[in-house]
């Protein structure tokens, strides 16, 4: 078994043009990527959630035992006054939260809407 190697002719440029040659071929930058707006890749924007809006309200002692509804005015992000209705379950206790769903903030970038927290205080 016998192996010949050849090797390339010797170029003749010098060391640096040589360099300079593999840095052009593989795009400047030594092939990372160099150059004008070069490694800014826009990113997808994510869907983002909206805010929460907490709110406080007080019960008399009789409607924390029957449950009832409650409807509260909230200012919408245009402006625009809204009236929200909500149920308070029988029972409910001093200090405890009802959520209303979706019914906070709009969401960015398609992102789902926020929700209501009402803290109860009998």
């Amino acid at each position: 078994f016998f192996l010949m190697l050849r090797r390339p002719p010797r170029s003749t440029l010098s060391s640096s043009s040589a360099a300079s040659d593999v840095y052009k071929r593989q795009g400047g930058m030594g092939g990372m990527g160099g150059g004008r707006g070069a490694g800014r890749r826009s990113q997808p924007v994510s869907p983002q959630r909206g805010a929460d809006i907490e709110r406080t309200i007080s019960i008399p002692f009789t409607e924390s035992i029957l449950g009832g509804t409650i409807d509260m005015s909230i200012r919408a992000v245009s402006g625009k006054l809204e009236t929200i209705s909500g149920k308070i379950t029988v029972g409910i206790e001093n200090g405890k939260k009802i959520r209303l769903l979706g019914k906070g903030h709009p969401g960015a970038n398609g992102g789902k809407p926020g929700d209501i927290l009402i803290t109860v205080k009998v």
